[in-house]
């Protein structure tokens, strides 16, 4: 897919709001793949974490499941509210089917499940079908890197304001949403840019999975 000079630009000016870099990265490796592939090579691993009611969560939350994933922070200014108000808009094109999804925070010293919650209240989340993980930076942080070999990263000289009136080095990290297949395979990403990430997100899923 050609991206138009514009999109290109507002990618670029994005890196010094919330990260784009690492969604530059990942459309390097895998040539702007916005669609549901057999096998991308990449799959997550076990991890332990907590959700946003503090109860334990593990990578068996993947298992038989179709699942969309998506990489968070709740002080991230713009891209997160942006990633998380796209995956609501998931949710409810997707009531009916067997779709889960799971928004891993990458702070984990700042994003605790109360945090999460509130976050996920805010923008819509159906609790029954979509979990807040967090209680581990080092945990998610590894998905990121290890799994799906990308970039996540503290940027020291880009700080942003946080809710208790500090501030926080901004995190570089990926700002698309994962499909991830019922063997934690990943099998698709896309961008919440714009709807036709979330057009061809939905177009996958509901080829994938029953209603």
């Amino acid at each position: 897919m050609r991206i138009p000079t514009a999109a290109l630009f507002s990618a670029f000016v994005g890196i010094a709001v919330c990260g784009f870099g690492a969604a530059w990265m990942w459309n390097a490796r895998m040539g702007e793949r916005t669609t549901a592939a057999p096998d991308l090579g990449l799959r997550i691993s076990d991890f332990e974490l907590i959700d946003q009611n503090g109860d334990p969560i593990d990578a068996g939350v993947l298992d038989g499941n179709y699942t969309v994933a998506g990489f968070i922070f709740t002080n991230c200014p713009s891209l997160c509210p942006l990633m998380t108000r796209t995956m609501a808009d998931a949710q409810d094109r997707l009531a009916g089917t067997d779709i889960r999804l799971l928004s891993f925070s990458l702070d984990a010293e700042r994003d605790t499940p109360e945090v999460m919650r509130a976050f996920g209240e805010a923008h819509g989340a159906d609790f029954s079908n979509w979990a807040f993980a967090t209680g581990s930076t080092a945990e998610t942080r590894r998905i990121v890197r290890e799994d799906l070999m990308l970039v996540v990263d503290d940027e020291q000289n880009n700080q942003v304001p946080t809710t208790d009136g500090g501030t926080m080095a901004n995190i570089l990290h990926p700002t698309r949403m994962i499909l991830i297949g019922p063997d934690r395979s990943v099998l698709g990403l896309y961008s919440v840019m714009d709807g036709s990430g979330l057009d061809g997100l939905v177009a996958d899923v509901e080829r994938l999975v029953d209603r």
